[in-house]
């Protein structure tokens, strides 16, 4: 006797969230159960701790406005999303883990040169800085995920451009790559990427699927994937579009897409229309077309049935994929310099997570021992100097002194 779908879903919504990486395992109808609407509303009414999940909206502009917003329906609790909790000024988002862990940069509020980077957990308000990069490289775009939960690992991918002239041979043009790792808490070099047009990847937030991060290539037609488990690149080809007789690709943005990753693709001729298409498997690169419909191409996806479309400078919708019907959210800010969206789920659990002890390189501890040894020769030096001068001028006052009293005594 096989148990009814729906009483399977109804079950699997009291797993902790923790474990939901598991219910997508046990077979494809659980993978794809799992990010419609109808298990996501299950889930929100039979979890014991509440959580969010949504999108954080953060504008382009110098004062940064920040929003959380979410296609369910008052199902969540109210979210403080003020960055005023962590140090310095001009906080702004840098990247999201898929968990809900934040990377956010600041400046000091006096020395505006100085700069904190800081991870932290927004539902909680929960902070911990982090070494800070070669400030002089130029950031293009971070990414961060995390490879544990419990015990928290996570790493910090920081692609840069060099401010100053460089020796790396023209004509290619060179991203550079650091990578933070919590375990040993320092920041690493990696190999350059390069590249013969400008800027290697994109500066739209960075999409995760199969544990690696992708954006898309400057020259259109290709995506770089970044590996966080073996700090290794790769080169994935777009759909070919071509044969489908729409010659213009007016715009093109990566997703993702019920796990996977996706890409949206807009034409606009002969008439605006819109295609998605999904990696049903990443290990053959292999591309297949799930929706295909008119109309401009959506800010981003929710789950498999909605797209999120911005309306207004204060307004954005969800539309379903397949129905197309839509409902609205008013936001609290305008924003009118355009808007970064950042996929977004966390619950309310406090973090637990200390950082391990910074063990310090030879060359570096070489280096401080030096700098001491320097500090220590130049105050010997000055004590040295202190007191030669000391007696000598010690035999000139004494001799005065005693004169003094000499001459008290024969007047007295």
């Amino acid at each position: 006797m096989e148990v009814p779908s729906d009483v399977v879903l109804e079950i699997l919504s009291r797993v902790p969230l923790d474990e939901a990486a598991k219910i997508q395992s046990l077979s494809k109808f659980h993978a794809k159960a799992s990010y419609c609407s109808y298990y996501k509303d299950l889930v929100a009414q039979n979890q014991l701790q509440p959580f969010l999940d949504g999108f954080l909206l953060q504008s382009y502009g110098s004062k940064k406005y920040l929003s959380f917003v979410s296609p369910q329906l008052n199902s969540f609790p109210p979210l403080d999303v003020s960055l005023s909790f962590l140090p310095g000024c001009d906080v702004k988002i840098q990247a999201v883990a898929p968990n809900g862990l934040l990377l956010c940069h600041s400046r000091h509020p006096i020395r505006r040169k100085q700069h904190f980077y800081s991870v932290c957990k927004l539902s909680t308000k929960q902070w911990k800085g982090l070494p800070i990069p070669r400030t002089r490289y130029f950031t293009e775009n971070i990414a961060m995920y995390v490879l544990c939960s419990n015990p928290l690992h996570f790493k910090i991918l920081r692609l840069s451009q060099d401010q100053i002239p460089s020796r790396r041979p023209l004509p290619y043009s060179y991203t550079i790559c650091e990578l933070f790792d919590s375990k040993t808490w320092r920041w690493k070099l990696l190999d350059d990427m390069k590249s013969c047009s400008g800027s290697v990847v994109s500066h739209s937030p960075a999409v995760f699927a199969s544990g690696s991060a992708h954006w898309k290539m400057g020259d259109g037609v290709s995506i770089y994937a970044f590996d966080f488990y073996s700090e290794t690149w790769s080169k994935i080809d777009m759909p070919d579009m071509r044969n489908n007789g729409k010659a213009i690709t007016w715009n093109t943005q990566l997703v993702e897409y019920e796990g996977k990753l996706g890409i949206m693709q807009e034409f606009n001729k002969p008439e605006c229309s819109t295609e998605i298409w999904v990696m049903e498997n990443y290990s053959h690169k292999s591309w297949a077309k799930k929706f295909d419909f008119l109309g401009h191409m959506p800010m981003t996806l929710y789950g498999s049935e909605f797209s999120m479309m911005w309306l207004d400078y204060s307004k954005v919708g969800f539309s379903h994929l397949e129905t197309g019907k839509c409902h609205y959210k008013k936001l609290e800010e305008s924003y009118y310099e355009g808007v970064l969206v950042f996929p977004f789920f966390s619950d309310f659990e406090p973090w637990k997570f200390d950082p391990p002890m910074r063990a310090i390189k030879p060359k570096t501890m070489i280096k401080i021992v030096r700098k001491r040894l320097i500090a220590i020769q130049n105050n010997v030096h000055v004590l040295i100097y202190f007191y030669f001068y000391f007696v000598h001028y010690n035999h000139y006052f004494c001799s005065i002194l005693f004169e003094i009293i000499n001459y008290a005594l024969q007047n007295s």
